[in-house]
């Protein structure tokens, strides 16, 4: 990233057909990703719209964080209304 930037990364995924292909499968599981998220989110009544503007602007990094957050905060009262955890 430091050496090609953020849209060289874009570039390098639209070079051949076989990057294309991974691409898409990336942009696919970042919708779908996403999706789960924002209703994830929403029933934790928590906003869902920045960590899906930074899924896609940084990728998966983003929602293996929110899992992170999410779990974390099941434990702190108050940060996630209407949350318990069902870890042992």
């Amino acid at each position: 990233m430091w050496e090609i930037g953020y849209f060289g990364i874009w570039e390098a995924g639209m070079a051949s057909l076989g990057s294309w292909q991974v691409l898409i499968d990336l942009v696919i599981a970042g919708g779908l990703i996403c999706t789960w998220m924002v209703v994830d989110a929403r029933k934790r009544e928590v906003n869902p719209w920045p960590w899906v503007v930074a899924t896609f602007a940084l990728g998966t990094l983003v929602p293996l964080t929110y899992l992170l957050v999410r779990e974390y905060a099941n434990g702190a009262e108050g940060v996630f209304k209407g949350t318990q955890s069902t870890a042992v």
